[in-house]
Formats: C-alpha cells, structure tokens, sequence
C-alpha cells in the first residue's frame, strides 16, 4: 500500500485571522444553579461504581421568556477482573416551559456487554402540561458485534 504525497508547486503564505469577534453573552435569569455530584465506591463483590449526578442548572431566556432545565444521572459499573461485566446507565431529563405552556424530555440509555456483544437500550419519553400527558413514547434495543473491542 502507497502512502499518499503532497505534492505542492505554490504554498500560500499563512493569514493573520485578525483581531477575535465580538459574541454577545446571553444575560438568562438563573433561576435553579448547577450543581454537581460524584461517588466513587467498591461494592462487596469488587465491582467498582462511579455515579454522577449534573445539574445544569434552570434559566429564564430575557428576549422570549422560555424556561429550561436539565440535569443527567450516570452510572458506569465494572469489576476489575472482567472486562466484559462493564454497565453503564444514563438518565437525562429536560424541561421547558413559558406561561401554561410546559413540555418535558426523558431519556434513558443502557448499555451491557458480554465477551461476543454490546447490548444498548433506548428509551424516550416527552411530557406535556403541568399534568404531564404522555404524547410521546420510543424504546429500541441494538446488539451490537463487539469486533475484537
């Protein structure tokens, strides 16, 4: 196999990009402050646990009064002498409202493994209204061949 070569008759010379630009910050109302956590434990039978949990916080939008919030929780999980034991979950949750008006997202993901395979579940769920009516539901699982990971 033949490794490519750049063959170049003019080089450019280099530009200066110029002085940075101007990015306006967003001035949201904080109305929740992020928060995080994190635990790292061994279990009784030599699994090694890492929980985390974010909190990115809950904003007010000033320009159109759009409210949202968010916030993960992880979990990964493996035994030292077993590779294949690995386990991993997260759980996000989303909100956003303006006046009466409220919609929320949850998502769940899981993943699993043995020696041939990764096993991944999928799981979506949007609220809506104060009463969170259920308008949208989705789960899916994948296997996935491991190729020599």
């Amino acid at each position: 196999m033949n490794v490519p070569v750049r063959r170049v008759v003019d080089e450019p010379a280099p530009r200066n990009p110029g002085p940075p630009q101007f990015f306006p910050q967003l001035e949201a109302e904080v109305l929740r402050a992020p928060v995080g956590t994190s635990e790292r434990r061994v279990e009784e039978d030599g699994v090694v646990v890492l929980e985390t949990f974010d909190d990115y916080g809950k904003t007010r939008d000033p320009y159109h009064g759009v409210i949202a919030g968010s916030d993960v929780r992880m979990r990964y999980a493996i035994h030292p002498d077993d590779p294949a034991s690995a386990r991993f979950f997260e759980a996000w949750h989303f909100s956003f409202e303006r006046g009466d008006w409220q919609v929320e997202i949850e998502t769940g993901n899981t993943m699993t493994s043995d020696r041939e395979k990764f096993y991944l579940h999928r799981k979506l769920v949007a609220t809506e209204g104060a009463e969170k009516a259920e308008v949208l539901r989705k789960e899916w699982s994948q296997t996935v061949a491991r190729g020599l990971l």
